[in-house]
């Protein structure tokens, strides 16, 4: 059960860096006061995205692996009850 606040949280977190970034970014493009179109911005989003982008594959490795767990735990509870049943 304490897993699934792990995942939850990593999940939590992956959206938060991939939203972040992306909002502010659209705030900052919404008010530009630069009047050349290709001034580059000084504050760099690329680590933010792309941690969001490692939490979020690494979120959904562990949403794979729990799943692969309790269906592997439903399994063994499962032939646990057919061996009582026969007894």
């Amino acid at each position: 059960v304490e897993w699934f606040i792990y995942f939850r949280f990593t999940t939590g977190f992956a959206g938060m860096f991939l939203l972040w970034p992306t909002i502010t970014e659209q705030i900052q493009l919404k008010h530009n006061v630069h009047r050349d179109i290709n001034y580059a911005c000084p504050t760099a989003k690329t680590g933010l995205l792309g941690g969001g982008a490692f939490l979020s594959l690494d979120s959904s490795l562990f949403w794979l692996v729990a799943l692969m767990l309790a269906d592997n735990a439903r399994e063994d509870y499962f032939e646990e009850q057919e061996e009582n049943k026969g007894e």
